[in-house]
């Protein structure tokens, strides 16, 4: 069996954008053309939310990271993050987990990166653990009072509070196979639906593609390259 390599999410992402100006489509899923995150309504519709919970689940190296940061860019507020093991863009603001309960201000942008590196943070059920206990402070309160959009990102669902399953919308990247079954049962059987899709694709369309499931809106979406700098 030969062995896939490993490509870079920025190469990928740059890739993307190289075979588009020589008029090669990409945006494809099953042969269907399919909308970039900027041309769904359900996205830039966030735009006119006071605050919101997105959830984004998929196996590490796989873009969910920078499916977050395009998503922030097209909301187009001021954008603060928690990033346990990458550095965020320039026009991200870094935050620690302390900081949570008095940053970010009204009508920002949160991101928090991978709750799984988080010590104790919904991954961990332990209510006493500081990091727990901010966290599920944090989430009754951002769409009225701390009028927050706030993004987290878990690489299943278990990894996640279950509250957080309030959530206004949820984004599905490709998962390890020995993570399929470690799913509530909801989360499990869209899996199980898109699963085959995503096996599918190259590594570099599992990059730039994502499923979204919303209220209003639900299928596959193509991952334009964010600012980076």
């Amino acid at each position: 069996m030969q062995q896939k390599q490993n490509i870079h999410p920025l190469i990928a992402f740059l890739g993307n954008v190289a075979l588009d100006l020589m008029g090669i489509k990409q945006n494809t899923v099953d042969g269907s053309v399919v909308p970039e995150l900027g041309e769904i309504p359900c996205i830039t519709g966030l735009r006119r939310k006071t605050g919101a919970v997105l959830l984004f689940l998929g196996a590490r190296e796989t873009g969910n990271t920078t499916e977050m940061l395009r998503i922030a860019e097209i909301i187009g507020r001021p954008t603060y993050g928690v990033f346990p093991e990458q550095k965020p863009p320039s026009w991200v603001k870094e935050l620690k987990f302390k900081d949570l309960d008095r940053e970010p201000p009204p009508f920002s942008t949160l991101l928090i990166d991978d709750i799984g590196s988080q010590k104790g943070a919904l991954g961990k059920r332990d209510y006493f653990d500081p990091y727990t206990q901010v966290i599920e402070r944090l989430i009754p309160v951002v769409r009225h009072k701390r009028k927050l959009i706030l993004m987290f990102r878990a690489q299943t669902s278990k990894q996640a509070d279950i509250s957080i399953f309030d959530a206004d919308l949820v984004s599905f990247k490709a998962l390890s196979p020995l993570w399929l079954d470690s799913n509530r049962p909801g989360v499990a059987r869209v899996y199980k639906d898109i699963d085959p899709e995503f096996k599918k694709m190259s590594e570099h369309q599992q990059l730039t593609h994502c499923y979204l499931v919303h209220r209003a809106w639900q299928g596959w979406a193509s991952i334009a390259l964010p600012r980076m700098g």
